[in-house]
């Protein structure tokens, strides 16, 4: 586990490897970001609590106080850190490991220097209400599949016979589709723009332009 931070997608772009080849890239605007929190699972000396997990939440992205909720007013007046639109948290080995950080540090861009490849996580974009076709890939009457027929779009028999009697949970047919959180695992870093705070990845990563995004190390082989 190593520093993850908070990003905002901004696109899809090329660059030119070393063999003159054009390979698609995904551009992240990455951090900065602040420690505005550090939970270990040490019990408290005062009062022998515990936050039970280890973990370091960080903020990103201005904004004005007025527009924050009491809780939120309240955890940045006793952190003493400037107001931050999003708060997410990110686990680290140890107890040791958290209180390596101090509230109030800035995380940015260096902190994947040495990074190859990352896991990228996201929402997915939402598209309503979707046909099994859109949803599920299903293919319709013509190759006579899922019991479909006459009706070339619908997804054809669902029920069951005497037993169970019922549609199983799960079952795959036309509902909400996207508006999903989705990782993008290990995918390769194509380049580093510290002087705009721009990472380059290989490949797509979930959701619309300037979504939100959180990038982490990746440990995946």
């Amino acid at each position: 586990m190593g520093t993850s931070l908070i990003g905002r997608k901004l696109g899809m772009s090329q660059i030119f490897n070393e063999d003159g080849q054009a390979e698609p890239v995904t551009v992240i605007e990455l951090g900065p970001c602040v420690v505005t929190g550090i939970k270990t699972d040490l019990q408290a000396e005062e009062t022998g609590k515990t936050d039970g997990y280890n973990a370091v939440q960080i903020g990103f992205s201005d904004i004005e106080e007025k527009n924050l909720t009491q809780p939120e007013a309240g955890l940045f007046k006793k952190t003493g850190v400037d107001p931050k639109r999003h708060l997410r948290e990110f686990r680290v080995e140890n107890a040791e490991a958290a209180q390596g950080y101090e509230i109030g540090q800035v995380l940015d861009l260096t902190a994947f220097e040495d990074i190859s490849h990352v896991d990228v996580e996201g929402t997915s974009k939402g598209r309503g209400f979707a046909g099994v076709f859109k949803r599920w890939n299903f293919t319709g009457a013509k190759e006579a599949s899922h019991g479909s027929h006459e009706k070339f779009r619908h997804g054809g028999a669902i029920g069951q016979s005497a037993y169970p009697g019922r549609v199983m949970k799960n079952k795959k047919m036309a509902g909400h589709h996207g508006n999903v959180k989705k990782t993008s695992i290990r995918l390769k870093v194509a380049k580093l723009v510290p002087e705009q705070g721009y990472m380059l990845v290989k490949g797509s990563i979930p959701g619309p332009n300037n979504g939100l995004v959180m990038v982490h190390p990746s440990n995946r082989k």
